[in-house]
């Protein structure tokens, strides 16, 4: 059973077969996103929103030191009309492993597995059908509070978009 997360659905789709199937790498992006916010020692709701420009505060732990990780996998088409995400579990391990050298939370894997295959199923119409194309998924977390101290980021964010 997929795990549900509150989704705010984009009013109209960017989408058209033309942009998708022929967009170079990394160029365009789908309609939405997951994030999910770090702060109080616990992970807030995560959710689904329009992709988009996030606010930063003027002086984030990203820029000042670095505090910031990605991971990145792949969505296929399936022939039913679904997807299928090539390992999710060991990309998350990958992450946890990274999260525990740069001094950040951990991600649970109930966000980051279940937000990745929610995701994917809601902008499923993204996932190029051509031959031998994906859907590259980059979750990305990165220390938003505002400091200049050396220490581990207090407040954390994790954006995740296809």
């Amino acid at each position: 059973m997929l795990a549900t997360f509150p989704i705010t659905r984009t009013p109209a789709s960017r989408m058209t077969p033309e942009l998708r199937d022929n967009a170079a790498f990394g160029a365009v992006f789908s309609d939405h996103m997951l994030v999910a916010d770090y702060a109080g020692g616990k992970w807030s709701e995560p959710r689904i929103i329009p992709y988009g420009a996030q606010l930063l505060p003027a002086a984030p732990a990203c820029a000042h030191y670095g505090q910031g990780i990605f991971e990145g996998f792949k969505a296929f088409p399936r022939p039913n009309g679904g997807a299928v995400v090539f390992r999710p579990d060991a990309n998350h391990a990958r992450m946890a492993r990274t999260c525990q050298r740069m001094a950040m939370p951990e991600v649970p894997a109930s966000i980051f597995i279940d937000g990745t295959l929610a995701l994917v199923q809601l902008d499923r119409n993204w996932i190029p059908e051509k031959d031998n194309s994906a859907l590259y998924v980059r979750p990305v977390l990165f220390a938003t509070g505002e400091t200049l101290g050396v220490k581990p980021g207090d407040r954390i964010e994790l954006e995740e978009g296809p």
